[in-house]
């Protein structure tokens, strides 16, 4: 229901949507509902289909989709659900860039 912006000049921003909070911040429009699909390694299905390409270790190694690329390395494996999971994903789209680092995967069972 709520989106905080942080690490802005002006101050932290919050408001209902966080598309427009970052549109409004840095003039890019960035598919934050897609990102979390695109960071688990899955084209989002709210989205035209996707293009994929994989690495010669069978990992996804570029996803292509609503006219971002996005680009995954350093699979790891995450023992409780079985299946190996990004610790790196770059997402870009002209000149907005996205990175995103993972130190560490959690399945949200444990519940902390």
């Amino acid at each position: 229901g709520s989106a905080r912006l942080d690490g802005l000049p002006s101050g932290a921003r919050v408001g209902p949507d966080p598309e427009v909070l970052l549109r409004e911040a840095t003039g890019w429009v960035i598919p934050v509902s897609a990102l979390a699909s695109w960071v688990r390694g899955a084209a989002d299905r709210g989205l035209p289909p996707a293009a994929l390409s994989f690495g010669p270790d069978g990992h996804l190694a570029r996803l292509q989709q609503a006219g971002w690329t996005i680009d995954y390395s350093n699979w790891q494996p995450h023992a409780s659900l079985g299946i190996d999971l990004p610790a790196r994903v770059d997402a870009v789209q002209g000149d907005a860039r996205v990175r995103l680092v993972i130190d560490q995967w959690q399945d949200g069972s444990s519940g902390s």
